[in-house]
């Protein structure tokens, strides 16, 4: 993969890949509360899903 006419660069392309578990709290959407079990997988993705939207802005700025 040439960056540039001048520089030709090689890339490892074996490297260790670290796979990262998605685990977050629970989030009761009907009485708006956090509760203390933690979830994994696609629970935990679909619940970031559905909170993040619901931030304010300002709060996703500093991401």
């Amino acid at each position: 993969m040439a960056l540039s006419p001048e520089l030709e660069l090689e890339f490892d392309t074996e490297q260790e890949v670290e796979i990262e578990t998605s685990r977050t709290y629970r989030i009761d959407f009907e009485n708006k509360r956090i509760t203390n079990e933690m979830i994994s997988g696609l629970d935990a993705v679909s619940t970031v899903c559905h909170f993040v939207p619901t931030l304010p802005t300002f709060c996703l700025l500093n991401v």
